[in-house]
């Protein structure tokens, strides 16, 4: 009788570490799907601060409030500045990010005395006069991340271009005249980014092999030479701009393409061009004027994520039964 319940105890045993087996594997097919995803979105739609603040729980904290800090326990500093003597930053030994804001048209080259920072955020009032920079700036030879906000450039700072370590440069609320990269000694940039600016003359000739680009609510010249230059780019994100059936072909061209988001950018019909990209897991083309829903998407047998919400489709049926056409697809309308 004892061997008998013993043999049906590890039957049991055995059966509910098959079922919890068979859970693991199943939840790792999903969340697997789910971490590709989010690390494309994340990776590049995210700056370095931000994921910081919302994976580390890492708080910004002034440099008027620093004192009440120890300051190798300060990892993401802010300072205001208004042309003014610049404080001293060479004691915040573990510093990570540092914020730069005020009302100035230059920023010494004291401003770039803690050569350990890894990001860099200019956040300038003032528009009206032109912004220059130190040529100190290139001493920060970690520095893999720069934001500029609210800055006017007659020309874009070559020395920029020769921050060797440099990986990510996002542009809000700018006004450039001219935005030129010819240098020779160009850094291995992965993520650009233009939210909201107003670029005047543009050539594009060394920002090659992009791994990220976002152009959003943005005037930018020439952005067809720009996109045929990344071969390899992963995520690419347009935002209230008009695509022209030129720069549809050259991105069906891009087949390294994993992430792709076209809002507002008045859209009549699917572009059936981007049907080729096998790579595509993620699609967003929100806020467009499609009136019919794409059947054609069933033929992106990698796409995990849709997204067709804010567009002029009427319904004929109910949505969840769509939604069991495509199975494998979470579609969001």
């Amino acid at each position: 009788m004892e061997k008998n319940c013993n043999s049906l105890t590890m039957r049991v045993k055995r059966l509910l570490n098959f079922i919890i087996c068979l859970i693991i594997l199943m939840n790792k097919v999903v969340v697997g799907q789910q971490i590709i995803l989010n690390t494309c979105y994340k990776e590049y739609s995210r700056d370095y601060y931000s994921m910081l603040i919302e994976d580390y729980g890492v708080s910004i904290v002034s440099f008027k409030e620093a004192t009440k800090y120890d300051k190798d326990s300060v990892l993401i500093l802010s300072v205001e500045y208004n042309n003014g003597d610049f404080p001293d930053l060479s004691s915040f030994k573990n510093l990570l990010v540092l914020f730069i804001y005020g009302d100035f048209n230059s920023l010494p080259s004291k401003a770039f005395s803690n050569k350990n920072i890894k990001g860099l955020e200019i956040n300038c009032y003032s528009k009206h006069n032109f912004l220059k920079i130190s040529q100190e700036i290139t001493s920060l030879n970690q520095l893999f991340e720069l934001n500029i906000r609210s800055v006017n450039f007659d020309v874009f700072p070559e020395i920029i271009w020769m921050l060797n370590s440099i990986e990510s440069i996002r542009l809000q609320n700018c006004i450039i005249n001219n935005f030129y990269c010819t240098s020779h000694n160009m850094c291995k940039l992965r993520k650009l980014e233009f939210d909201q600016c107003k670029v005047k003359n543009a050539k594009f000739g060394n920002i090659k092999d992009l791994e990220a680009l976002t152009i959003t609510n943005s005037t930018i010249p020439n952005i067809d030479s720009l996109l045929i230059l990344q071969p390899s780019l992963k995520y690419l994100g347009i935002s209230g701009i008009k695509l022209e059936n030129i720069m549809l072909d050259i991105i069906s061209k891009i087949s390294s393409l994993q992430c792709l988001k076209f809002i507002n950018c008045n859209l009549k019909q699917f572009p059936d061009a981007i049907i080729i990209l096998n790579n595509l897991q993620l699609l967003m083309l929100s806020e467009n004027k499609i009136s019919q829903f794409p059947q054609i998407i069933s033929k992106m047998e990698n796409l995990v994520e849709f997204w067709i919400n804010d567009n002029r489709i009427k319904y004929k049926v109910d949505l969840r039964e769509i939604q069991k056409d495509y199975p494998q697809l979470r579609i969001i309308f």
